[in-house]
């Protein structure tokens, strides 16, 4: 058993000049994802693209209870022009839509068999625990505006189901990808962005560094979004994990 803690109204003017978003369908590579950032050291998530991102990720199931994607967001729709004062095609952000699934290629198992025979069976509609929709709320200004937002892409209920088969260690792995896109509006129609791809590798107890009893001098590894993709800290209190580790006090 796992003890954890974590950190953790506009007016149209000019309508018919606007660039019309929301009809046919939003335009590939108008609305895009563009990365998943990493935390700031404070556990902040920075809106800026910059050279650091993270290209895939690792959930590791025996600490953590879903994988949370920091998303870049970013609206290439033209910017006010002419004097216009009203950014009719700044989105406002609604939601997302995951839909999780199996790469190509997948090794015949436990967690494939879960995944074709029970979440994602033939002909029939996906299961709820892999495609689903979510809530948000935040902005992003036209003319190349990017914003930083957050959405769990791997539910709690899946992580569980996965952790209870009991077939990932720390180092033998399975990898499952999700598919994320981005909702919202802007003053002239609905948009949705395109189709942002991200790998997640799973395994069990591959992020704990156990440093023994608790508490410790000082805690190791990250102290953000504790069990996915860096290691962190665990000490050990009457049987049981504590992540991140118990600090002594001074």
């Amino acid at each position: 058993m796992i003890r954890q803690t974590t950190v953790a109204g506009w007016t149209v003017i000019g309508a018919l000049s606007l660039f019309f978003t929301g009809c046919s369908g939003t335009p590939p590579g108008e609305f895009i994802i563009v990365q998943n950032q990493v935390p700031n050291a404070d556990c902040t998530i920075p809106a800026e693209l910059g050279l650091i991102y993270r290209g895939k990720g690792v959930l590791d199931v025996r600490l953590s209870d879903g994988y949370q994607l920091f998303p870049v967001l970013q609206n290439d729709f033209p910017a006010p022009t002419g004097g216009q004062t009203v950014d009719a095609n700044r989105i406002a952000i609604s939601g997302f839509d995951v839909d999780v699934s199996l790469p190509a290629g997948s090794p015949p198992g436990a967690i494939t068999d879960l995944f074709n025979n029970t979440l994602r069976p033939p002909g029939a509609t996906a299961d709820p625990l892999v495609a689903f929709s979510t809530l948000t709320s935040g902005s992003v200004m036209s003319g190349g505006g990017n914003t930083a937002s957050s959405v769990s892409v791997v539910p709690g209920d899946l992580v569980r189901k996965i952790r209870d088969m009991n077939v990932l260690t720390a180092t033998n792995h399975f990898w499952i990808l999700a598919t994320v896109h981005a909702r919202g509006s802007t003053l002239v129609g609905t948009v949705r962005s395109d189709g942002f791809k991200y790998p997640i590798e799973l395994c069990d107890g591959c992020l704990v560094v156990d440093q023994g009893a608790c508490p410790v001098a000082a805690a190791t590894g990250s102290a953000c979004n504790i069990g996915q993709d860096e290691s962190v800290g665990c000490c050990e209190s009457t049987g049981q994990l504590v992540c991140p580790s118990v600090v002594a006090s001074k």
